[in-house]
């Protein structure tokens, strides 16, 4: 190389010696940037642009994805809890149930005793009435019976004194 430059010569002159025409290659050079920039600005700033959209917009659907997940795992979660919580209530509601009628029951059977016994100490009560009444009228009967048998015995009217004695005497023998 020292030796074309020591020829003394433009030292890019060894170029057209293999057949390297300048105005061509710099015409094919200018050329070549403008359709780089031309495809530059009209395809590739454009498909960069919609891949880089594209790209945003899989890794949005990526993080909705996951937050769904996430909130469907945390509503599964819920639901787990409310129906546990729900099925604590329902067999709470139940026990309760169970423990007012099992109570309501025993009211109602202490309430009927109860009223068995009144009825029973009413009809007692009613009985010994009665025969309360049935004895003061048998006396009455009975003492109006020995007077007259006493005055048919005697054959004579007894006055009302001996009457009274001899009613009270009966009376107190029919007690005994």
């Amino acid at each position: 190389m020292n030796a074309l430059f020591a020829a003394g010569g433009d030292s890019l002159s060894f170029l057209s010696q293999f057949g390297v025409e300048w105005d061509i290659l710099i015409s094919q050079g200018l050329m070549f940037v403008i359709l780089a920039a031309i495809l530059y600005k009209f395809v590739f700033k454009p498909v960069m642009k919609t891949a880089d959209a594209r790209q945003k917009k899989i890794e949005q659907g990526v993080q909705d994805a996951m937050e769904a997940q996430r909130r469907l795992l945390e509503c599964e979660k819920q639901c787990s809890q409310k129906i546990a919580a729900a099925a604590q209530e329902a067999s709470e509601i139940i026990a309760k149930t169970k423990n007012d009628a099992k109570a309501m029951l025993e009211k109602a059977s202490a309430e009927a005793s109860q009223k068995s016994l009144e009825a029973i100490e009413k009809a007692k009560g009613e009985i010994a009435s009665e025969r309360e009444k049935m004895k003061s009228e048998l006396k009455a009967e009975l003492s109006a019976l020995v007077v007259k048998t006493a005055e048919s015995v005697l054959k004579e009217e007894l006055d009302a004194e001996a009457k009274s004695r001899i009613a009270k005497k009966s009376a107190e023998k029919l007690e005994k």
